[in-house]
């Protein structure tokens, strides 16, 4: 496939939308939630806060005779903030070549690192090209410290319900809401929900099965199958990539 990269031009703006959309729906789609992907990309995108977007920034385009199949946008301190391909033409080389484009165009600047924050999808391809995971979104340290505050207020609740106190009294609350948040995905609120009501239907399932002490053992199973299997939980988050220039 014969294509040309080119600088943006505010005629492309309608159809990088569209583009935008259309890829988010159906190539996304595939690991993110339909309430995940309605809110990233939306029925009513906003044009103006594009364009104040690529105002700021250099925006490069795939041209495919007069159309667009891909384009990519990096800020001046490196930022990818966003790199898309049409749903039609994924694995045609489209992304590497602008991609390509980007790192010609940061190492004529002196540029020393390109970054970005890649969903799920992006991520092998950022990783295949050198980019390693330097730190996860901050949201999930906050959410992790919500949890932890939570939790200790749930131990002071169970104990004052207790007749003893020991180290080990929460160690089965503490397996399970784990397992619940690990099922779910760390730093999503929604998913820890989820989680919970799946692990909560499991272990009971498990108890009027077996026996009630083996709860905890189903639960810790669960957390290990979905570490090997799908350690990004069911609502997987973007994570922040970098290569060094």
């Amino acid at each position: 496939m014969l294509f040309d990269i080119r600088r943006y031009k505010p005629g492309d703006l309608a159809g990088l939308i569209a583009l935008f959309r259309d890829t988010v729906r159906r190539i996304n789609g595939r690991d993110y939630s339909h309430q995940q992907v309605m809110a990233w990309a939306p029925d009513e995108i906003d044009a103006q806060q594009w364009t104040r977007r690529f105002d700021n920034k250099a925006v490069w385009v795939a041209d495919l005779n007069g159309m667009p199949v891909g384009f990519v946008d990096v800020a001046r301190d490196g930022q990818i903030d966003m790199l898309y391909v049409h749903a039609d033409h994924q694995g045609s080389g489209v992304a590497s070549r602008l991609l390509r484009t980007v790192e010609a165009s940061a190492a004529k600047r002196g540029l020393l690192r390109l970054f970005t924050e890649a969903s799920i999808t992006a991520r092998p391809f950022f990783e295949h090209r050198g980019f390693r995971v330097i730190a996860t979104q901050r949201v999930v340290d906050v959410v992790w410290l919500i949890t932890g505050a939570l939790c200790g207020l749930a131990g002071v609740v169970a104990a004052l319900n207790s007749d003893s106190f020991a180290v080990a009294n929460g160690a089965g609350f503490l397996i399970t809401a784990l397992a619940a948040a690990v099922l779910g995905g760390a730093g999503q609120p929604y998913g820890a929900m989820i989680g919970a009501v799946i692990i909560g239907m499991v272990t009971e399932l498990s108890a009027s099965a077996w026996s009630p002490e083996y709860k905890e053992v189903v639960a810790f199973g669960i957390l290990v199958l979905v570490m090997v299997l799908r350690p990004q939980g069911l609502l997987a988050k973007r994570g922040a990539l970098a290569a060094a220039g």
